[in-house]
């Protein structure tokens, strides 16, 4: 638009005074005049007006404020500003202002963090119909991070979302189904809310059904419908569908089995993050499939799944570090089993049941000589995984080939790791087992106390009992650390109240001498008594040779 002087100068004048229309007129014109000659006067004219019609009330201009103040449009970016015109502009009764400043309080995006306020705001929002605010205030219910909201007030929230078409609601609906979570679990109508998304174009749901049809979950297998709803989400852009049409085309799974096209759509999966695919094309890099061989590509996939916590990842890098060997095909074909339970599981175990050399051997004897190492449960792997590599970067398997990771290093990460595997019954297992062996000094590599201790203090801290065990002998013996009577009647009584015969016995003779724990014969008779009667002949044997406290002295 045109305008003449003398217009010009009649709308700053009104404007001057207060005409929100002039104002609202200038600063359009002004942004017009901007965008043609790039000249900053017109910019900073046009922020005037605006500024003075936003003060005003004025929505439009409230909201263009916001806008440019959050993309940085034009203007240095603000998070201040841009919050203090969208809650201009949501007070102002802008259900799209709502939900912003909604997000803002959320997130803490130029306002101080409030999930009570983003609450409220999102709330207005609901309360006037709007989809987008039931499923925000939904899924934020959902994630119980507001102390009064309940699953039924989430479900409801999400219900009337997805009443309206919401896609995200409809998925998020069904992945309650699917978790039992506010409703009971039903994978029949997880099947049918995915469904529905998928319909409306929601690619995480055409992914998900396209999961479970292969799967068999809430409907018969049906692998042709399953690979249209893949492909048609990863066509879409989305990550783990990409990832899932790369696997099938390289497996054979769709028609025609294309190695090289599936080997791209890992590609693509892996750009946008997604760690499986990321693993898997390491391990092609590394064997040459569908790509021509090299090991820099290889390792450059791995080592980025790994440093995400891809467990599969980390455990075919250790296994490459630990005897260096490459990712062997076969793992390639095991690792490509389309999100099945165990899919890592299975990778973990091949591993770890795999043939090991003789010094693994010596480290995990078993029975009959065989070469298992520890029999796992497949909700277990995941932790055994984890302290696997832990314990080759432990005992320096890993810290030879791995680039600049000196040994200390290596051996703190490894620490780190099998410390963080006990977090489970089969962690702490394996993390009891490794203990053993440094203590008893059968480890070739070096002996560090506080390594030993470390390890059974977080076992015990668990409520291992053998773990509460071996610390109390071992704040006696004075052979891992210094003696510490104190520390010994603690892990010992703790061992006691589960039942443990022989720490019944040691805490019994350190309460009749006063050891650690204020002298009390009679209390110290009962636990001795408690010993003699819940112990076995093996126990009892121990107890008998000892005569006391073990390396220590003998109770009159």
């Amino acid at each position: 638009m045109a305008l003449s002087k003398k217009r010009q100068k009649e709308l700053i004048r009104r404007a001057e005074d207060g005409d929100m229309a002039a104002q609202r007129e200038m600063a359009d014109y002004c942004m017009m005049r901007f965008s043609k000659r790039h000249n900053r006067f017109y910019l900073e004219r046009a922020l005037h007006f605006y500024e003075l019609a936003a003060n005003l009330g004025d929505l439009g201009a409230q909201l263009t404020l916001a806008m440019m103040h959050r993309h940085g449009e034009h203007v240095d970016r603000n998070s201040r500003l841009a919050a203090r015109w969208y809650q201009s502009a949501a007070n102002n009764g802008a259900i799209e202002a709502q939900l912003i400043v909604g997000e803002m309080y959320q997130y803490g995006l130029g306002v101080k963090r409030d999930l009570a306020t983003a609450e409220s705001w999102y709330l207005k929002a609901a309360n006037s119909g709007d989809s987008e605010a039931q499923f925000r205030l939904g899924r934020l219910y959902r994630s119980g991070h507001i102390p009064k909201s309940s699953p039924s007030e989430a479900w409801n929230l999400l219900e009337a979302a997805a009443g309206q078409g919401h896609v995200e609601a409809l998925t998020v609906i069904a992945r309650m189904h699917m978790e039992g979570y506010g409703v009971p679990r039903d994978l029949g109508k997880a099947a049918d809310f995915h469904r529905e998304a998928a319909k409306l174009g929601g690619l995480e749901s055409q992914c998900e059904l396209g999961k479970m049809l292969l799967k068999g979950q809430g409907s018969e297998v049906n692998r042709g419908e399953a690979a249209e709803w893949i492909i048609q989400s990863s066509h879409g852009g989305y990550p783990e569908a990409s990832y899932l049409h790369g696997v099938m085309l390289i497996r054979g799974l769709v028609e025609p089995c294309d190695i090289a096209l599936g080997v791209s759509w890992l590609h693509a999966a892996a750009e946008k993050g997604d760690l499986d695919a990321k693993t898997i094309l390491g391990a092609c890099y590394h064997n040459g499939v569908g790509v021509s061989f090299d090991k820099t590509e290889a390792f450059k996939h791995m080592a980025a799944a790994a440093k995400g916590g891809h467990l599969a990842a980390k455990i075919l890098l250790g296994a490459c570090y630990q005897n260096g060997s490459g990712i062997h095909l076969q793992n390639v074909d095991r690792l490509a089993i389309l999100d099945l339970p165990g899919k890592e599981h299975v990778l973990a175990k091949d591993i770890i049941r795999g043939k090991r050399s003789q010094n693994q051997a010596d480290f995990y004897p078993t029975k009959g000589g065989s070469s298992t190492w520890i029999a796992l449960d497949d909700e277990d792997a995941d932790t055994v995984s984890q302290y696997v590599m832990g314990f080759m970067l432990l005992a320096g398997l890993g810290s030879p080939k791995a680039g600049d990771m000196g040994s200390s290093k290596a051996r703190d990460l490894g620490m780190e790791m099998v410390l963080q595997a006990a977090d489970n019954d089969a962690g702490c297992s394996c993390l009891l087992r490794l203990a053993d062996v440094y203590a008893l000094g059968a480890s070739r590599f070096r002996f560090e106390p506080s390594m030993v201790t470390g390890m059974y203090r977080r076992v015990a801290e668990r409520g291992g009992m053998s773990a509460q065990l071996k610390l109390g002998n071992a704040h006696v013996t004075d052979q891992i650390v210094p003696r510490n009577y104190a520390e010994a009647a603690k892990w010992y009584h703790l061992a006691a109240l589960q039942g443990a015969p022989e720490a019944q016995y040691y805490y019994g003779v350190m309460l009749c001498h006063g050891l650690g724990v204020s002298r009390s014969v009679d209390e110290g008779k009962e636990w001795i008594f408690t010993a003699a009667k819940d112990a076995d002949a093996r126990v009892m044997s121990i107890i008998a040779n000892e005569k006391g406290l073990p390396g220590s002295f003998w109770v009159g």
